[in-house]
């Protein structure tokens, strides 16, 4: 069976150009991520505003019925971010999510006005 001539241009097989493809489509994605989770590294190491202003903390025993939100509520000035002040006191607490229970001890922080 003889060959058939190839075309200008045609130097690359159908497969070869797919799999091409396929790479540039890895490239796009691998570089997605990368940026996706060095903006994330950079979010995570800011500081909320009132972390300057927070210079102290108090214990606090849960009560039934109490959550991270309402604790956050009470301790922030009105002025604060209360999802920011939830984040505070998970953080300083090792808290893996919003879950409490009535009897544990947190630290909450105390924001001076």
């Amino acid at each position: 069976m003889k060959a058939l001539p190839m075309r200008v241009g045609e130097s690359q097989s159908r497969t070869q150009r797919s799999r091409f493809t396929v790479m540039e489509y890895i490239a796009i994605a691998v570089m997605i991520c990368a940026i996706a989770f060095g903006f994330n590294a950079f979010v995570a190491d800011a500081e909320p505003a009132h972390a300057e202003r927070a210079t102290a903390t108090v214990s606090y025993t849960v009560q039934l019925g109490d959550s991270l939100w309402g604790i956050a509520q009470q301790v922030s000035d009105g002025a604060e971010d209360v999802s920011e002040v939830v984040h505070t006191i998970a953080t300083m607490n090792h808290l893996p999510n919003a879950t409490i229970i009535a009897g544990q001890q947190l630290q909450v922080p105390i924001i001076e006005q």
